[in-house]
C-alpha cells in the first residue's frame, strides 16, 4: 500500500472543501480530537461523534472552547440519523468510529461501518465519503479485531455504489465522491499520485547512495586495517 500516514489526508480533504464549497465535516470516531481540532479550522461547522464515554468527557472538556465544533456523545449510527436528517447541503464525512482499544467503545460492536452507509445514503444530497484504515477491509484485519464484525471492500464498495460514487483508495483511506465531481477529483489525484512517486524515488536513489557510500567506508578502513 505505500504510505500509511495516522489521520486523515489533509491536503485531500482541503482541496475537496475548497473546489466543491464544502462547509461541513461530519466525523464518526472522535477518539482524543486530533482531527476534530484539525478541520476545526478548515471548515465552518464541524460534528463529531464518540461512544466512549471517558473520551468523549476528556475531549470535549479539553477543546470546549472551539464554537464551531459540536461534540456529541452517543452510538454514531443513532447520532448519524438526526445529523443526516437535518442536512441542508453535501457533506464531508470521515468514518473513524470502529474499534481501536485503547479505551474506545465497541470491543463487542467493532465496526459499524455499514449501518453508517446506509444512513447517508438515505440522505437526498451527494456527499463526500472518506473511510479511515482502508487495510483492515482490504484483508482480514489484525487481532485482536473480529473477523465477523469487519466488512470486506466488496461489502462497502456496494455500499458506495447505491449512490454512484467514484471510489478511490488513497494511502490509508477509502475515498468516495459524487460523480459530478469525478473528473476534477481524478486529475486532481492523478497530479498528486505523481508526485507521490516522483518524491519516492528521490528518496529511494539517496538512500541508494547513502548505502554505497557506507559500503565504500567500510571497504576502505578493513584495507587501512
Amino acid at each position: 500500500m505505500g504510505i500509511v500516514r495516522m489521520g486523515p489526508p489533509e491536503d485531500v480533504i482541503e482541496f475537496l472543501k475548497s473546489s466543491f464549497n464544502v462547509n461541513l465535516f461530519i466525523e464518526t470516531g472522535t477518539f482524543y480530537g486530533g482531527t476534530t481540532i484539525w478541520a476545526s479550522k478548515i471548515f465552518d461547522r464541524v460534528k463529531t461523534i464518540e461512544y466512549s464515554n471517558d473520551i468523549f468527557n476528556i475531549t470535549k472538556e479539553k477543546y470546549k472552547e472551539l464554537q464551531n465544533v459540536d461534540f456529541i456523545f452517543g452510538d454514531s449510527r443513532k447520532e448519524l440519523k438526526d445529523i443526516v436528517a437535518a442536512l441542508e447541503a453535501p457533506a464531508l464525512f470521515w468514518l473513524d468510529a470502529h474499534w481501536c482499544s485503547f479505551g474506545s467503545y465497541g470491543e463487542k460492536d467493532q465496526c459499524p461501518l455499514l449501518e453508517e452507509l446506509d444512513i447517508i445514503n438515505s440522505s437526498e444530497f451527494e456527499h463526500f465519503l472518506l473511510i479511515d484504515d482502508a487495510r483492515l477491509f482490504l484483508s482480514p484485519p489484525p487481532l485482536p479485531n473480529l473477523l465477523e464484525y469487519y466488512p470486506n471492500i466488496q461489502q462497502i464498495i456496494e455500499k458506495l455504489n447505491k449512490k454512484h460514487h467514484e471510489i478511490v483508495i488513497y494511502e490509508d483511506v477509502i475515498i468516495a465522491v459524487p460523480f459530478f465531481a469525478k473528473k476534477v477529483f481524478l486529475e486532481f489525484m492523478q497530479e498528486k499520485t505523481t508526485k507521490d512517486q516522483e518524491e519516492a524515488s528521490r528518496k529511494y536513489a539517496i538512500d541508494q547512495k547513502k548505502k554505497k557510500i557506507k559500503y565504500v567506508i567500510k571497504r576502505i578502513l578493513r584495507l587501512e586495517f
